[in-house]
């Protein structure tokens, strides 16, 4: 049949009235989802509706794809959805979208993904193929029919039994929600269509349900919710899986079997759950693996040679487990690895002196383990380290409770003077270190915490702090320094906190910028001298200085921190005498009004006591003025 002119003007028609019906749609999900406060809403007000920011559509105009996470949607969804019959993809995830899903949506034959995670909503998809009493979840699986795995009628929504419904649909091959409780359905891995199935950050509970057919799935994640019992053996045959994650639930048993099969995963991921017996030897053929991640369960044994050789691997993290034995210098063969945690793990020996040639690390902590021997010179070659913890003990609750002791010896290898990418350097707890700080700390012209707290035997002066314009935090308290606190303390414009206490340190308390940024300086327990500071920067909080040889005055300048909840001065000889000396000394507590603990005691302070002065320490704790 030949097409004449006015067929043509027919057909032309009935495309702008589609395409004008898509914008209608769209118009009503910009206003269901308060659109004039989205972060990106460009062209929303314009009529071209392949214009607008998150849409695409295909060649002839329709609308297909719609992607708007992270962008401030608020409000429900528009039922109107169902009414874009070209739809493939809807991204909708992590906004503030509240109330159930439409029942419309069921008309969406083409959709293939589906993600609207991270949001508040409730109820389900409607099957509109039967008549149900109560809401039903739409998941469509194969070319020639769809599945409704309906509710179970709990005041709560939940994922119960399925219920089919013959209907021509196309697959679909991604599913992500969000806020669902219940079990994970019987049926859900019977679907071969299935290449993805987010399903975290839920509420949901029970078993996991065994695999039928769904061997094409290569997305499965299921973290954050609360579910119980072993992985299925069935899961073994997924073959293709790329991404496996079930962190953060109650599974539990061995792995034995579960992952021989599995040789194109690239991310692992079963951290903070109850698995217990070795990890499985079975990652010899894992040609893509990048990121392993068995962190907070009960695992026993050592590092599997299998998964020490996947040079593909860049995160590897075994964290928080029941692992020991000594480090095998076959760990040089993850030789891309960036992130290596072993900490809290029961690994004893040296650490092989082979680990400095891993020149990819960025992050390694080996703290609460049973290491013995000198810190590793090699340490010294990974440049590209941002991240180091070498501390010795970790403390369990009660405090007193000490869990796990490493015990490093000798002398902090200088070779850490060359990481000039740390920012972050742990040495804390490690009762055998001597020799002081290397002045070659100079160098780490990154650093922002600096932790070499409870290290007795360590000794020597502060002067490696010369030069580090950048640290946010140091800890140096009961390690035996000596000497004086150098005067560029007082110039370190990032300083937030700055702990000496329980040394020996000698002289005055250095002048600090007035624009400083610390908030708390520890240094009680010194043969400090000299008078308190005026200035402590814009925002000091709390101010330790007791127990030292200080004099002069309670400072008027002091009257500025608004915020300072903790002043302890006591055991000083701190006087009634001096510059800007108040008539009463304690006239500074009415412009402290948030401070919780202050102590004087023990301090040679004088003048009249006028109560008043404590008529505004409404959050007053502790108050101590005895001589």
């Amino acid at each position: 049949m030949r097409l004449t002119l006015s067929h043509w003007v027919v057909l032309l028609a009935l495309c702008q009235c589609c395409v004008g019906l898509d914008i209608d749609v769209l118009r009503d999900l910009y206003n269901s989802t308060n659109g004039d406060f989205w972060r990106n809403n460009t062209n929303w007000n314009t009529s071209d509706v392949c214009s607008f920011n998150g849409v695409i559509c295909n060649l002839d105009g329709y609308v297909t794809q719609i992607k708007l996470p992270h962008n401030n949607l608020t409000g429900v969804l528009s039922s109107r959805l169902g009414d874009l019959s070209n739809l493939t993809n809807l991204d909708l995830s992590t906004n503030n979208i509240t109330g159930p899903i439409p029942s419309t949506w069921s008309q969406l034959f083409q959709l293939k993904s589906l993600m609207l995670n991270d949001n508040q909503l409730i109820g389900s998809f409607s099957c509109e193929f039967q008549r149900l009493s109560y809401d039903p979840f739409l998941i469509p699986s194969q070319f020639y029919s769809v599945t409704c795995i309906k509710y179970k009628p709990y005041p709560y929504g939940g994922i119960g039994e399925r219920v089919l419904a013959s209907h021509t649909v196309h697959p679909w091959d991604l599913l992500i929600l969000s806020r669902f409780t219940g079990h994970i359905p019987s049926y859900i891995f019977t679907i071969p269509s299935l290449t993805t199935l987010d399903l975290r950050q839920n509420i949901l509970d029970g078993p996991l349900p065994p695999n039928y057919n769904s061997n094409n799935i290569t997305t499965l994640r299921l973290d954050d919710n609360k579910l119980t019992g072993n992985i299925p053996l069935s899961y073994s045959t997924m073959t293709q899986l790329m991404f496996f994650t079930m962190s953060s639930n109650r599974l539990g048993g061995n792995l034995a079997g579960i992952f021989d099969n599995m040789t194109n995963l690239i991310q692992l991921d079963v951290g903070m759950n109850f698995f217990n017996g070795s990890i499985p030897d079975a990652f010899y053929h894992f040609t893509r693996i990048a990121v392993m991640r068995f962190t907070g369960n009960q695992f026993t044994g050592n590092i599997p040679r299998s998964i020490m050789s996947r040079a593909t691997l860049q995160d590897f993290r075994i964290n928080r487990n029941r692992m020991s034995g000594q480090l095998s210098p076959d760990i040089t063969g993850m030789k891309n690895l960036v992130l290596f945690w072993i900490y809290g793990n029961q690994f004893s020996g040296q650490i092989p002196y082979e680990i400095g040639n891993m020149t990819t690390l960025q992050y390694l902590m080996v703290m609460q383990n049973k290491f013995t021997g000198v810190i590793p010179y090699t340490l010294g070659r990974l440049i590209n380290l941002k991240l180091l913890y070498l501390s010795g003990r970790s403390y369990g609750f009660p405090p007193k409770l000490i869990r796990l002791d490493n015990k490093f010896t000798g002398v902090i290898p200088p070779d850490l003077g060359n990481l000039t990418n740390l920012t972050d350097l742990i040495l804390s707890q490690n009762y055998n270190l001597v020799g002081g700080v290397p002045r070659t700390f100079q160098n780490l012209g990154k650093i922002q915490t600096l932790n070499v707290n409870n290290c007795p035997k360590l000794g020597g002066d502060l002067y490696f702090l010369d030069n580090l314009t950048t640290v946010v935090q140091f800890q140096g308290g009961f390690s035996n320094f000596t000497g004086q606190i150098p005067a560029s303390v007082g110039q370190m414009s990032h300083l937030s906190i700055f702990n000496a206490m329980g040394n020996q340190l000698t002289g005055s308390i250095p002048d600090f910028h007035p624009l400083a940024n610390i908030s708390t300086i520890g240094l009680f327990e010194n043969n400090l001298t000299g008078l308190i500071p005026a200035n402590f920067g814009v925002d000091l909080r709390n101010l330790d200085v007791s127990s030292n040889q200080l004099g002069g005055y309670l400072r008027r300048e002091w009257t500025r921190y608004k915020n300072l909840t903790v002043l302890k001065l006591n055991d000083n000889n701190i006087g009634s005498a001096g510059p800007n000396y108040y008539d009463n000394n304690l006239a500074i507590l009415q412009s402290l009004q948030k401070l919780k603990m202050f102590d004087v005691s023990n301090n040679p302070l004088g003048g009249e006591l006028l109560i008043d002065a404590f008529d505004y320490l409404d959050n007053i704790e502790v108050l101590r003025l005895s001589v």
